[in-house]
């Protein structure tokens, strides 16, 4: 049939569906156009009930509809939208196959005969989830398109076997073509009398508005408990028009569902009347869109729970959830999973579905994540319990606790001894002035393995504190219990009240464990009488969640990381660069889909491009940022330039005394140099507000690395647009991929040498530098300025004398008084349907002491997508979406990083260091299920020979033991799951994971004036050794990853815990993919972008292209590159010189087919310069290596 050539991978046979259905046997509906019937069909191989509408034959007009429905609802994946699974046009016959919805429509729950009762709650979540529906219609279909459903009824509102609400029946959808504010004219008016428009039946013209109309008819249907136009007891015959008078006059009370009135919040009502009767303004143009409904229907669910959390606490203790104390507050029933809910008996499956909603699932997320480590000093529980690993998400409320002790002993020690001499002798001011006892500060953290995963915020005076805080967390961790902490807050630190211990084993079904419980104390007794905690805590296993099964382009409607400061933009555009400079030519060619040829970026060619072109502003974030690059020029043009470089504690300039600074940054240089042009310069320490710490301000540091411009956009309009990546901007960074050794120390790196790895350092070899760097243009771009522009409004905020006699005042610019510069949502660079697009999203590691805009009450925390920390609240979004993209994970993951370490909390020694990133741990995981299910996948990590400078200093010694650690950890749980499958001798633990680093030699040219007398002297020195060998690592500074070809994630965060914690050095990140090139789109392996991206960064290293290397994941590939990085180690550590053509070494250390990782037998400590290869340790606690 003509127009259906999109969705013939649909089509089903006539005898199947006679099959299925046992030859029409089983009605379950029948309609204008025909009869829907029950059946059992096989999809995706499993045996699946589904919903089968036949067309009536004799009615014709329903041929169109037939048409229309498949056409639209082929390719649409929305969780809110019936899905079609199949049609059949044989002969005379138009059958369309659906999913089944299991609780029939909504209709059947509003005539108030019905003896099935929807709560208050469970209408909001229903009327949320149909709003989302209809809003991806209108505004989330492609680019420039929307769809008008034309009949918005509750009948056409279906509800699944979970009760999750989905639009169907859009056979008389329109498909707008011309733009979503454009109107269609219809020549056949349709819909459902009294949920129709008046003016769309008047004038025959329909747009989103219509349905937005209908919709709101459906609102005050769901608000009142009877359908529109259908009789009801009292005689009153709902109407959009009855509705509007009874609101406008306030007697709306009078018609609301007697079976919900007591229950529902009078705000709650309030809203949701306000917007149903918003979609039934006579003028268009003053009704909400769709978006704006769902957002404040999700306001009015979070006003009804806050109402019943509030009524609720007001229940006597013996009513709560699992629970009853005796006068000692001793434990006698615990049971919470068989026990009463907070919310009253789970009486039907509606509310079971219902209590499994999550917060997240209603539109606004928790916390994600915490920091640290949590070492209960006893036991929660004196029953034996199994180890089991949760991997997965918690889903965490922390609702409140009751009747703590108190436990400000400061203020009550200070007021017993000064007594009558001070006025706040254990007691307070309110802010009325009256007195108010000082008492605990406490909050509670969550821990898992003695990690902590997160963390209420503080509440201050109170032994009853209300906390109504949800946390959704990523796990990975083998544990017996998860522990809700108790503790008190004051000014000299913590102290622990008691603990609350959860047994995973309660955990793993995926059940809801809900209770009150009592806090125990070190005895195993509650720490006073009667003091409680009461939580509720689920688990969905990584199994149960869809993005981990099928990749990033398997949901065309892909959000993004959610639960992140920053969204998902879409309609932009990405230039990924490796190295500072790529000539023409030096590399081999990279085809990719559609036979075009990579092009190889020129990262600070392109800088240099964007500074000179720049018109408005030029805004620069470094960890170092030299003054020779040329930026006085374009503030003297009247461009705004501003720098915001981390300020080198140890770095000074005081009375003409100067000092470079260990890391030798340059900054105090800079800023001199700049000191008298229009350039702004603010030096920036990191520290932790008025209460610094020297660890802090010393050994943290401002990492964020990004270059902002304004740049041409067309039509003499200007855009945004960013560099993001490994950007020093200092010396010693320029290279290219051949990373010359010796050729160009008299001519390109003559006046940029780099070398930190001896103390002098006459003709030594110069420190190759590879780094990974993009450019983003589109709206994220504007996230990236965004970013730029609160962290210096936090740095310049006045503070100290240097700061007040200097004003940084109306440095940034005001975009919106810029007329030429395009807004975040004109800013798109391309559209929907471009196959060339790119989405994009931004993310950082990074607290509230480094930025301005963030919430100043901690209580809003979850609104911004952060999480509390000790004072302060803290954006780990970068963590969060590297642990996303890895489970998203189907075939492969390449990394470039600087550092690799993390998952202490598996290690087999040292567990409580405290880098409890779970990265390493889940790539392990990842392939250790990969192993299990008998499907191939491989990691490859590319980092340094060692920690840039000498590699025998205790520092480095530390973080190469500490990465050593973290490589042991990961092949023993790969061993472990092949040995679980009986493959131990079939296959070996660096099939599917492989650690590598970068390096070089370079033959003598004979141009190169040597010493034969300083070799003599000193031929076992680290400087000859280099000098007569002529070899030296490539230094990594790379700071990204590639998932399965089709997403990138790179930026200046390392893969460690300063990076990944928030609280410590600062970072940012751009996560970003092609929707037209995934495996999804493809159905194979995609070769965009990112595909030509990690081909040309492997024809570098490795110094060719071969065919294997399109598919890395394939053990061919992975033998293949394991076999060339030995071969490149053996010539590096040969004693003969000679030129590498290829860079790409296998890490220096042995893993045996049981996953030990040992030293190499002949080459112990790095060639020249000494060290253990899998470092040393010192018995020390710090934060500084980890």
């Amino acid at each position: 049939m003509s127009g259906l050539r999109e969705s013939q991978h649909l089509k089903l046979k006539l005898q199947d569906i006679q099959l299925a259905t046992k030859n029409f046997e089983t009605c379950i509906g029948k309609g204008g156009y025909g009869s829907v019937y029950k059946g059992q069909l096989s999809v995706d191989g499993k045996p699946t009930t589904v919903a089968v509408k036949r067309l009536n034959e004799q009615f014709g007009q329903g041929l169109k509809e037939f048409l229309t429905e498949i056409q639209l609802l082929t390719g649409q994946n929305h969780p809110n939208l019936i899905s079609l699974l199949g049609y059949c046009d044989d002969g005379e016959e138009k059958i369309i196959v659906y999913e089944y919805a299991e609780h029939g429509s909504l209709d059947r729950y509003l005539n108030n005969t019905n003896r099935t009762h929807l709560t208050w709650r469970e209408r909001l979540r229903i009327c949320i989830e149909a709003a989302r529906g209809l809003d991806h219609l209108h505004n989330h279909v492609k680019a420039h398109q929307t769809i008008i459903h034309r009949d918005i009824k509750s009948s056409n509102i279906l509800l699944d076997e979970n009760w999750v609400a989905k639009i169907s029946d859009l056979g008389l959808s329109k498909l707008s073509l011309a733009g979503l504010d454009r109107s269609l004219v219809v020549t056949n008016p349709a819909g459902t009398y009294g949920y129709v428009e008046p003016e769309s039946i008047d004038t025959g013209i329909v747009k989103k508005e219509s349905d937005v109309y209908s919709f709101g008819v459906v609102l005050f249907e769901v608000l009142c408990g009877r359908l529109c136009l259908s009789k009801h007891d009292d005689g009153i015959l709902l109407s959009a028009r009855l509705a509007k008078d009874y609101y406008e006059n306030k007697k709306l009370i009078e018609i609301i569902d007697p079976r919900v009135r007591e229950e529902m919040s009078l705000k709650s009502m309030n809203k949701f009347s306000a917007v149903a009767y918003g979609c039934l303004q006579d003028d268009r143009g003053r009704r909400p869109n769709m978006e704006l409904v769902v957002k404040e229907l999700i306001e009015s669910l979070k006003i009804q729970v806050e109402y019943e959390l509030e009524k609720e606490k007001k229940l006597k203790q013996h009513h709560h959830v699992g629970l009853e104390l005796d006068d000692d507050g001793s434990k006698k029933v615990s049971s919470a999973t068989s026990t009463k809910a907070t919310w009253g008996k789970l009486q039907t499956s509606h509310k079971k579905a219902e209590q499994v909603k999550t917060m997240a699932e209603i539109g606004y997320q928790g916390s994600q994540h915490g920091e640290g480590v949590e070492i209960i000093p006893f036991k929660t529980s004196n029953e034996p319990l199994k180890v089991i690993l949760l991997h997965g998400y918690l889903n965490i409320w922390v609702k409140e606790a009751k009747n703590l002790p108190n436990m400000d002993m400061f203020y009550n020690k200070v007021g017993q001894v000064l007594g009558k001499l001070l006025t706040f002798s254990g007691k307070s001011k309110t802010n009325d002035g009256k007195s108010q006892k000082v008492t605990s500060g406490p909050y509670v953290t969550i821990s898992i393995a003695n990690v902590v995963i997160a963390r209420t915020f503080v509440i201050r005076n109170s032994e009853n504190p209300i906390w109504l805080q949800d946390f959704y967390v990523p796990v990975a961790y083998y544990s017996t219990e998860v522990h809700f902490v108790v503790k008190h807050s004051d000014l000299v630190g913590s102290k622990m009240i008691g603990a609350v211990g959860i047994p995973v084993g309660q955990l793993v079904s995926g059940s809801i464990v809900e209770g009150t419980f009592p806090i125990l104390n070190g005895s195993g007794k509650p720490c006073r009488p009667g003091a409680v905690l009461t939580l509720r805590i689920q688990y969905t296993p990584l199994e149960r969640v869809p993005l981990s099964q099928n990749g990033v382009g398997s949901d065309p409607n892909f959000n993004g990381v959610l639960g992140t400061y920053f969204p998902l933009r879409r309609g932009g555009k990405v230039t990924l660069y490796q190295d500072a400079h790529v000539d023409d030519g030096c590399l081999p060619s990279v085809w990719l889909d559609g036979g075009l040829r990579y092009e190889h970026g020129e990262c600070w060619h392109d800088i240099c491009e964007a500074i000179k072109q720049a018109r408005h502003l030029i805004y620069i974030i470094g960890w170092s940022v030299f003054h020779s690059i040329q930026l006085v020029r374009n503030g003297e043009e009247g461009v705004r330039v501003l720098l915001l470089i981390w300020d080198d504690p140890t770095s000074t300039s005081i009375f003409g005394f100067k000092s470079q600074g260990i890391m030798q940054t340059n900054d105090e240089e800079t800023r001199r140099f700049f000191k008298n042009s229009s350039v702004q310069v603010l030096l920036c320490s990191r520290s932790t507000g008025s209460w610094a710490t020297k660890e802090v301000a010393t050994i943290y540091t401002h990492h964020q690395k990004t270059v902002i411009v304004d740049a041409d956009a067309g039509n003499h309009k200007r855009r945004i647009m960013a560099f993001v990546g490994g950007l020093d901007l200092c010396e010693g960074r320029y290279d290219t991929p051949e990373h010359p050794l010796f050729s160009t120390l008299q001519t390109v790196h003559k006046d940029d040498y780099h070398q930190p790895s001896y103390p002098p350092t006459n003709g030594c070899p110069r420190e190759p530098w590879h780094d990974l760097h993009s450019r983003i243009e589109g709206p994220a771009a504007y996230d990236v300025l965004t970013n730029f522009e609160e962290r210096w409004l936090r740095a310049s905020k006045p503070r100290g004398i240097r700061n007040l006699m200097m004003s940084v005042d109306g440095s940034l610019l005001k975009l919106d008084w810029i007329p030429d510069i395009l807004g975040i949502d004109d800013a798109h660079c391309t559209s929907e349907q471009d196959p060339n697009g790119w989405h994009v999203q931004v993310f950082r590691s990074i607290d509230s002491n480094s930025v301005k805009g963030f919430p100043n009450d901690p209580k809003d925390a979850t609104s911004k997508n952060l999480v509390c920390g000790k004072n302060v609240l803290i954006d780990l979004s970068i963590h969060t979406a590297y642990v996303k993209a890895i489970r998203a994970a189907q075939h492969f993951i390449y990394i470039e990083n600087q550092y690799f370490l993390g998952s202490s909390f598996n290690w087999s020694t040292h567990k409580t260091l405290g880098a409890n990133n779970l990265i390493p741990m889940e790539i392990a995981l990842k392939i250790a299920n990969k192993i299990r299910v008998k499907e191939r996948f491989v990691a490859y990590i590319v980092i340094p020979m060692w920690p840039e400078g000498i590699p025998t200093s205790s520092v480095i010694q530390r973080i190469l033991f500490w990465q050593n650690k973290t490589m042991q950890m990961m092949y023993e749980v790969i061993y472990k799951a092949l040995q679980e499958v009986g493959l131990e001798n079939v296959y070996e633990p660096q099939d599917y994971l492989l650690f590598f680093c970068l390096g070089t030699r370079e033959s003598s040219k004979g141009d190169e004036p040597t010493s034969d007398e300083e070799v003599s002297k000193a031929a076992s020195t680290p400087q000859s050794l280099s000098r007569r060998n002529r070899r030296f690592m490539i230094y990594v500074h790379s700071k990204g990853m590639i998932v399965d070809d089709e997403f990138v994630i790179l930026g200046s965060a390392n893969i460690n815990q300063r990076s990944l914690d928030g609280s410590r050095d600062t970072e940012i990140a751009m996560g970003a993919y092609q929707p037209y090139h995934t495996w999804a789109y493809k159905r194979n392996s995609p070769h965009g972008q990112i595909f030509g991206y990690r081909m040309s960064l492997w024809a570098e290293h490795i110094g060719g292209v071969e065919s294997c290397f399109e598919r890395p994941e394939s053990l061919e590939c992975v033998r293949r590159v394991r076999l060339l990085s030995e071969l490149n180690w053996k010539q590096y550590a040969a004693v003969e010189v000679s030129d590498m053509k290829g860079h790409l070494l296998k890490y220096p250390v042995e893993v045996d087919r049981t996953g030990q990782v040992k030293p190499l037998p002949d080459c112990p400590s790095f060639p020249d310069l000494g060290g253990n290869i899998v470092g040393t340790s010192i018995d020390i606690q710090e934060n500084l290596t980890s």
